[in-house]
């Protein structure tokens, strides 16, 4: 016979059962259904759409080999979650605006999880014909480029600096230079130009709003019916979250659309945070695919390109793509008020300990992170 639990215990679950509540209820909001599953369930579902073992002690070791060989296991799960979303002969099904993908998330029973581990999909979208070409052209990283700058409210490259060591966490214009500062982002934005224009592989840091990926394994494959584009995502001291992220933006070659998908695991010491976790990610993924979409309609038929896309998103494409789907507007304002809290959360998690800072290199061994603070004398080329 079990014995009665103490006011304290039962003070616990009743605190986890409301926050799973509102947890549930952002689920709602953000249109990502959450399919919760216990850790048996979870572990033999990735083994099977992955070929990979998650290990839940260090769950942040699985996507590391879904992006490692070329990136088969993360192709493997997205043509598995796409199967999901497409009608039963293969062909595209559209999805009501409203609801943009789906996870399926480890969920500890009765207790708060102390690590994350999902499969994440993001309905796949039409590309308009304009753009079908660059999809296809299996050398090109263009739709990446494209899609990443959609990420809410911002996604890009960050250069490698002149300098290294801690990064600074302070107000940018602490120091009252505002004229360098702006050369800085003059600089910044060319050297960013530079290197899409090149059609450089992702590698190294990258700008996700207010927080910063170390993106390595940068991987094309082309399958029977897709080609997919993507890479291992890692956290930074930068970054309010703790893992590494397997990210695979899919082509399908017939049906002529897009959708993403993403593996995660991780360990983040800040209570609550790796729950959370599980519906915030699908919402950011689910925002940064659908405004591609709806950003390439809108600018089909201008002739620019896909690169064109980088520039980020004016007014007036912003106001056509909004009107045609009011959730991404609303939702884009959720998460761009949302990212302000990103640095404060990243401040708390290295407060409380950190497990993932950079990507791990090809033999298992970590690589030198560089920092990301202003530039004093210029880029590196």
């Amino acid at each position: 016979m079990q014995p009665d639990p103490s006011k304290f215990e039962l003070l616990q679950q009743r605190a986890l059962m409301t926050f799973r509540v509102n947890l549930e209820r952002l689920n709602l909001l953000v249109g990502v259904a959450v399919h919760d599953l216990a850790e048996a369930e979870f572990t033999k579902l990735a083994k099977e759409t992955t070929g990979a073992d998650f290990d839940l002690a260090e769950p942040e070791l699985a996507p590391i080999a879904m992006c490692d060989k070329g990136g088969v296991g993360m192709a493997k799960l997205a043509e598995a979650c796409e199967a999901q979303s497409n009608a039963k002969d293969g062909s595209y099904r559209p999805r009501s605006p409203y609801f943009v993908g789906f996870t399926w998330a480890l969920r500890r029973k009765n207790r708060l999880g102390k690590e994350h581990a999902y499969l994440n999909h993001t309905y796949p979208q039409p590309v308009p014909e304009e753009f079908q070409k660059e999809f296809e052209d299996t050398t090109s990283w263009s739709p990446f480029w494209g899609m990443l700058s959609m990420f809410c409210p911002s996604g890009g490259t960050v250069p490698h600096l002149p300098h290294y060591g801690v990064p600074s966490l302070e107000d940018p214009f602490s120091g009252a230079d505002i004229l360098a500062e702006l050369e800085g982002e003059r600089l910044l934005i060319a050297h960013r130009e530079k290197l899409i224009a090149a059609n450089s592989a992702p590698l190294g840091l990258l700008s996700l709003g207010s927080a910063n990926i170390d993106f390595s394994r940068p991987f094309i494959l082309e399958t029977p019916t897709h080609i997919h584009r993507g890479g291992l995502a890692s956290t930074t001291p930068n970054h309010p979250l703790d893992g590494n992220t397997g990210w695979v933006q899919s082509y399908h070659k017939k049906n002529k659309t897009v959708s993403f998908t993403a593996a995660a695991g991780g360990r983040n010491r800040v209570p609550g945070v790796d729950e959370f976790n599980l519906t915030w990610a699908g919402n950011v993924f689910g925002l940064m695919l659908v405004s591609f979409a709806a950003v390439m309609k809108v600018r089909a038929g201008r002739g620019q390109g896909l690169l064109a896309l980088t520039d980020g998103v004016t007014y007036g494409d912003a106001y056509h793509a909004y009107g045609e789907n009011h959730w991404l507007g609303a939702r884009r304002a959720m998460t761009s008020f949302a990212d302000m809290f990103a640095r404060f959360g990243a401040l708390a998690r290295s407060g409380f300990g950190t497990h993932v800072i950079e990507s791990p290199a090809d033999d298992g061994s970590t690589d030198l992170w560089v920092a990301v603070d202003q530039p004093k004398t210029g880029l590196n080329e």
